[in-house]
């Protein structure tokens, strides 16, 4: 199993936790990757990004619940890439999900001080990804 396997898996069993739930504990929902690439390898894998959009394909039916906000927010510092994940995305009709999905370019740190605020509160469930691809 490859570490986008593992990954994948992960994000697959994270999400029900928060969106399937009867009674919503948690109104939002962040699926945070700040080291996005193109959203393919050279070789034509899916990437972090892609990924994250099967787990939430998979969870569809609970993402447009009244009352739950549910958002994947991607950043990555190179300009290219970040295109390049745009068009990735729209290829796959990632707008048709019921997910709010930015994607910024940034670094990391930039990035992180932007969003840290939203991280504590306790409203929300979010899962972080720091994890720089291609080293």
């Amino acid at each position: 199993m490859t570490k986008l396997e593992l990954f994948q898996r992960y994000a697959e069993a994270w999400l029900p936790v928060f969106v399937a739930r009867h009674e919503i504990i948690w109104s939002e929902v962040n699926i945070f990757d700040f080291f996005v690439g193109a959203g393919m390898d050279v070789a034509g894998k899916e990437g972090s990004a892609l990924r994250l959009l099967r787990a939430f394909e998979g969870q569809k039916a609970y993402l447009g619940r009244p009352g739950l906000h549910v958002s994947l927010r991607l950043s990555g510092a190179d300009g290219e890439n970040v295109k390049q994940l745009k068009r990735a995305l729209a290829a796959r009709q990632a707008d048709a999900l019921p997910v709010n999905i930015e994607i910024k370019q940034a670094d990391f740190a930039e990035r992180f001080a932007a969003v840290k605020g939203e991280l504590a509160k306790s409203s929300s469930a979010n899962l972080l990804i720091i994890d720089q691809f291609g080293i």
